[in-house]
């Protein structure tokens, strides 16, 4: 039903422009907002966002977290551009953030790990050993590489399988922040100090952080990163998100999704319904107690009754010695039938409830419910019960569209009249060229810069904001 719910949802986010930028004396229009819009629903598509999204959703209610991650790529072919992409992580594990983070998306977060396991052989294709900087994993032999991974300190990162072997890569992305003064003149303007002409005359001064965030690849055995530079947005692209957030304990952010709350009752609920199907299956038949000879010459009719059902059964009121008996009596059944089905429909509610699904969402309505307005009612309440897990996975959806927001003009904005494909409003693909005027079929110039308004021949990216659809 929850899983149902979030597949259904349909989240999407709507880029607006920011509204505190007039005194620039820039005149903001549509055109940059549509241009960024099909962009992003061309890196949505090209994804499969929706499967990772999706993906995530679903383990944030199961297991009360996963994660969805933007990483950029190379286009192939002869070329330096490059371009966003949405991925995700099935096993929430394979991610590591910062754990003093404090938002449900980890929008504040330092730095994150997100690791894969990749094959050793692909490994030294992609990092090959070379003279200026020996690559430790890749020139491993067939020898080394599992001696060195017994290693203690190395197996997280390490493992073999007969001849298959496999190396754990990261991603480590992590801020930097550096410290700068930013001045306020007498004339009004404010500026960083380290900008200043000796002659400007300083009435205030505050200190800010300046943050970049860096992107190494790292593995357990060389010192130095495989590779490393500078990530395109000023976040950390990894976006966390959560089912149910619970009170922080030890200083930690705590969370769950329906499995652990639900576990006890399923347990209950399972060991009751065992018990009842054992006590049934195994309880004696009916086949009723006789004294020797009660039976002798109406052999046939009992016989018959294992098959059939008879009007009558005869029997002898005398056994074989001539005592008299009465008529034959089925075995005493020690069969707690009627406690257990209790014990089973308590813990049913039990299940219900913790897991916050009931009967109504699935399609049982209590009879006493005859009108079709109390019925829906009744289910449009019960399904509050789990619309958490909607409204987090809405939240962290708009911060993935600000990250990928973040990063256009840093990845496809920086070369002027690159061709970009996008996906327009009408839902159909559109190729433009970016960062320079464009009249395509009459339309508006396309573009990801716009004038700086103290020098017309210097570009500044589009200032945009972000607002959920």
């Amino acid at each position: 039903h929850v899983l149902d719910a979030i597949r259904d949802a349909e989240i999407s986010a709507q880029l607006v422009p920011a509204d505190d930028f007039e005194g620039l004396g820039v005149v903001l229009d549509d055109t940059e907002i549509e241009l960024r819009e099909g962009i992003l629903r061309g890196i949505l598509r090209a994804s499969q966002a929706s499967e990772w999204i999706y993906a995530a959703g679903e383990r944030a209610a199961i297991a009360g977290r996963g994660f969805i991650g933007v990483m950029t790529r190379f286009l192939p072919g002869k070329t330096r551009d490059q371009e966003l992409f949405v991925t995700g992580w099935f096993d929430q594990s394979c991610v590591k953030l910062d754990p003093t983070h404090q938002t449900k998306t980890a929008a504040d977060a330092k730095y994150g790990f997100s690791g894969t396991w990749i094959k050793w052989t692909d490994y030294k294709v992609r990092w090959p050993d070379s003279p200026e900087s020996r690559n430790l994993v890749s020139a491993m032999t067939e020898r080394e590489f599992s001696d060195f991974g017994a290693a203690d300190d190395a197996k997280p990162w390490f493992k073999s399988s007969g001849k298959l072997r496999m190396v754990y890569v990261v991603d480590y992305f992590y801020t930097v922040e550096t410290p700068r003064d930013l001045c306020t003149l007498a004339d009004g303007s404010v500026e960083w100090k380290d900008e200043l002409s000796d002659d400007a005359e300083v009435i205030d001064t505050r200190s800010v952080l300046e943050v970049t965030v860096k992107w190494a690849k790292l593995d357990g055995a060389n010192p130095e990163p495989l590779e490393e530079t500078d990530w395109v947005t000023p976040e950390i692209p990894i976006v966390k998100v959560v089912g149910d957030l619970l009170q922080p304990f030890d200083d930690q952010v705590r969370m769950e999704g329906l499995v652990r709350p639900a576990r006890d009752s399923n347990q209950g609920f399972n060991a009751m319904a065992s018990k009842l199907v054992e006590d049934v299956s195994y309880a004696p038949n009916d086949t009723p107690y006789v004294a020797a000879g009660q039976m002798e010459g109406f052999e046939k009719q009992w016989h018959l009754r294992t098959t059939r059902r008879l009007p009558a059964i005869e029997y002898n009121f005398e056994d074989s010695a001539g005592n008299k008996v009465g008529p034959p009596t089925p075995p005493q059944s020690a069969t707690n039938v009627q406690p257990l089905s209790m014990a089973l429909a308590m813990f049913d509610e039990a299940v219900q409830t913790t897991s916050r699904s009931y009967n109504p969402n699935e399609g049982k309505v209590d009879p006493a419910l005859r009108s079709g307005r109390a019925i829906d009612s009744t289910v449009e309440q019960n399904k509050a019960g789990t619309s958490n897990f909607v409204a987090n996975l809405k939240a962290s959806v708009r911060r993935l569209t600000e990250i990928l927001n973040n990063g256009l003009y840093p990845v496809y904005g920086q070369r002027p009249g690159r061709i970009a494909k996008i996906i327009n409003g009408d839902n159909k693909p559109e190729n433009v060229i970016l960062g320079q005027p464009y009249m395509a079929d009459g339309k508006r110039p396309q573009g990801l810069t716009m004038p700086h308004p103290d020098d017309p021949n210097q570009a500044m990216p589009m200032p945009i904001g972000l607002d959920m659809a």
